[in-house]
């Protein structure tokens, strides 16, 4: 069982890192850093963003509010969307916090 729960662990970072692979840098401090420049900026609706991170709407606008998730930006009237840089980072940077707190253990 361990086994399964550690590939399943590690196909996850491999896709991740797929997906943000162009976008981070690791500094000379371990620290990972986003580069934010990229030429395919584009907004991502909710259910997007909850397909890419694989938290509900509910967690999204909780941790939003916890200011522990990028903030939405107001479309119009009655819509709202994520820049994908920042939901990248956001993914990029639990993908860093858990990778540093499995080696810490």
């Amino acid at each position: 069982m361990n086994f399964s729960k550690s590939l399943i662990w590690r196909n996850f970072i491999v896709y991740v890192e797929a997906v943000a692979a162009d976008h981070v840098r690791t500094t000379t401090n371990n620290e990972v850093t986003v580069d934010t420049t990229i030429n395919d900026e584009r907004f991502l609706k909710l259910p997007e963003v909850r397909n890419s991170c694989g938290i509900s709407r509910t967690q999204v606008y909780k941790l939003m509010g916890e200011g522990r998730f990028p903030q939405s930006i107001k479309l119009s009237t009655r819509s709202v969307a994520w820049p994908q840089s920042k939901v990248r980072e956001w993914m990029a940077g639990r993908v860093a916090s858990s990778a540093k707190s499995k080696t810490s253990s």
